[in-house]
């Protein structure tokens, strides 16, 4: 299984002008470097989360073997806006449009995927079901107000900890990020 990103989100949860407010900056001097701080952030705590923030295209590929055994995919990031298509994948690598007969879709909080019928021999075994599908908020004012203050937070302690690890320094996401983020994190049973 492989998730590949096809389009990214057009705008950040948080713009630059509201992050430079938060930390009290007044010159355009570390504009460029906050920036790519919001992005980093949102990244991170998409990933740690299983959302995304923004509308965003994915792809996410599947082995045909792993199907057959388990017809009912949950796709790995919500919530999930469509699915947009589902390309089987030959050994010659020529991809086929999947009938909508085939397979039932359910998006919203957990975006589902569930195939009634794959022909595991005749697509190639690794990747041959790839599933496009859009996920994000329709609009940054529908991102919850505890997601976008936790990308407010990580950015500013990205910024005020910009130096490596070092032996009396380490790494970690402050637990009040952790706490914004607990209630719309996915969980597996």
């Amino acid at each position: 299984m492989s998730l590949t990103l096809i389009a990214a989100p057009i705008s950040e949860p948080i713009t630059l002008d509201d992050m430079k407010r938060h930390l009290r900056l007044l010159t355009p001097d570390h504009d460029d470097s906050l920036s790519q701080l919001l992005v980093a952030a949102r990244h991170a705590l998409e990933a740690r989360a299983g959302l995304a923030f923004a509308t965003q295209r994915w792809t996410l590929a599947l082995d045909a073997e792993r199907v057959a055994r388990c017809p009912d995919v949950l796709l790995p990031l919500s919530p999930v806006k469509s699915v947009d298509s589902v390309t089987l994948i030959d050994h010659d690598g020529n991809r086929m449009s999947m009938a909508d007969s085939e397979f039932s879709i359910s998006a919203g909080t957990i975006g589902r995927v569930r195939f009634r019928n794959i022909p595991t021999a005749e697509i190639r075994p690794l990747g041959g079901i790839e599933i496009d599908f859009t996920a994000g908020y329709d609009s940054i004012s529908l991102i919850p107000a505890e997601l976008r203050h936790a990308v407010r937070l990580l950015t500013a302690h990205f910024f005020e900890n910009r130096e490596s690890a070092s032996e009396t320094r380490v790494f970690s996401i402050p637990r009040t990020i952790d706490t914004l983020v607990a209630p719309y994190r996915r969980v597996s049973i």
